[in-house]
Order: C-alpha cells, then sequence, then structure tokens
C-alpha cells in the first residue's frame, strides 16, 4: 500500500463514518487541551504504528506479488505432467480386458 492510497482510506472511512471521525477528532482536541503530554504520546504512538505498518507491508508486498506469478507456473507445469501420462492402458490387438461384453 503506498501512502497516497493510505490517506485516500482515511479520508474515505472520515466521509463515510462522519460521526465517528468526529468523536475521535473531539477526543483528540480534548487531551490536547487538557493533557498535552497524553496528546503526543499517543499521537508518537500513532505515528510509529503507522510507519511500522507501512514498511511491513512495503517489505511484504514483493513477496507476494512473486508467490501470485509463482502458482500458475506450479500448476501448468502440473497439468503438463497429467498430460504426458497416459490415461488408457493399451491393449493387445484381439485381446479384451475380463469382464467386458466382447469378452
Amino acid at each position: 500500500m503506498d501512502l497516497p492510497g493510505f490517506v485516500d482510506s482515511i479520508v474515505s472511512f472520515a466521509q463515510d463514518h462522519t460521526v465517528i471521525a468526529i468523536v475521535l477528532a473531539l477526543a483528540l482536541l480534548f487531551f490536547m487541551y487538557r493533557k498535552p503530554k497524553l496528546f503526543f504520546g499517543m499521537l508518537f504512538l500513532g505515528l510509529f504504528l503507522a510507519a511500522l505498518f507501512y514498511m511491513i507491508m512495503s517489505i511484504a508486498g514483493p513477496g507476494s506479488e512473486q508467490k501470485k506469478r509463482m502458482i500458475p507456473e506450479v500448476e501448468k507445469q502440473s497439468d503438463n505432467n497429467r498430460r504426458s501420462l497416459p490415461h488408457q492402458v493399451l491393449l493387445m490387438p484381439g485381446r479384451f480386458p475380463t469382464g467386458s461384453v466382447l469378452s
């Protein structure tokens, strides 16, 4: 997830859930006015966790992309292996398996 996508998701959440966004904003303003030390501690903790989440997602992104590319390749190889195996037993001319209508 890129940074503009992350910001867009926050903005869309605030637009979809206006009441929750207003309550959170008022709570943050209250903590900033009454207990600035707690407010800045929560702010820096939130920023740290957001940066950690962003870093983990950016590191995990290339691995999941590679996994998505590898799965069809493995399925393609297994399909080729299945096609190369004989599906029917070859019969000798004039011979039929036992239990057959023709025997």
